[in-house]
């Protein structure tokens, strides 16, 4: 079989590209296994016993590729706590309450998210703020009567505000971050948290890629002798 140079330049350069098109959309996580973080909650109005809580802690069990498993503890008005388990995938959506985003948006950038049927979100803005003791940078969105804040380098929940009706009854319900291990006092939101599960999954899929590419370039080059 007959294999000029251009086609080779041409197989080499499809196998780049490809390579290129899977890193750019590659989602960034910016969390990692032993990551957690504590949000106080305070309401006004009358609220349904399920988001009757006044703290909460999450805490990343581990992290695949872009899926984070979690466990949360919410302590309700009662003092009772009880603990769920959830897996989030960022590509997928599964976000519970939008508690981790992908890492490093921007404004303009969207994100998928199932909660409430939301679909695709986008960032509407980022500032500095002051969290757990530390500037950060933020971004945010606003969305059905929901305020998010997330966390620019890790995307975590740092704040949020809701507010509707339940019964006929006006509500509002405040969750601020309060506590996390995810940067120190003296920290800038600046720098971004580890992303190396992802980052290496799709580096190996670029290696794979190109040399797949190079190894078929050199078997048709031996056929042509």
């Amino acid at each position: 079989m007959f294999l000029n140079k251009k086609a080779i330049a041409l197989i080499v350069l499809l196998a780049v590209l490809s390579a290129a098109v899977a890193s750019a959309n590659a989602i960034s996580v910016g969390v990692k296994q032993g990551d957690w973080i504590e949000y106080s909650v305070t309401s006004t109005g009358t609220l349904d016993e399920a988001h009757s809580i006044n703290a909460a802690r999450m805490e990343v069990i581990y992290v695949l590729g872009d899926e984070i498993q979690v466990s949360i503890v919410s302590t309700y008005v009662n003092g009772t706590q009880v603990t769920t388990n959830s897996t989030l995938s960022l590509d997928a959506g599964d976000l519970i309450d939008n508690f981790i985003i992908p890492a490093n948006l921007t404004t303009g950038m969207e994100f998928n998210s199932n909660t409430g049927n939301m679909g695709k979100m986008m960032i509407g803005g980022s500032r500095e703020g002051s969290y757990c003791g530390a500037t950060r940078t933020v971004v945010t969105t606003t969305l059905n009567g929901n305020t998010y804040f997330w966390d620019q380098a890790t995307g975590v929940s740092v704040e949020g505000n809701s507010e509707g009706t339940l019964n006929g009854q006006a509500y509002t319900m405040h969750s601020l971050a309060t506590a996390t291990n995810m940067w120190s006092s003296q920290s800038s939101g600046s720098s971004s948290s580890s992303t190396v599960p992802v980052t290496l999954l799709y580096a190996a899929v670029i290696v794979v890629v190109v040399a797949v590419a190079v190894v078929v370039v050199l078997v048709l080059r031996r056929r042509m002798y």
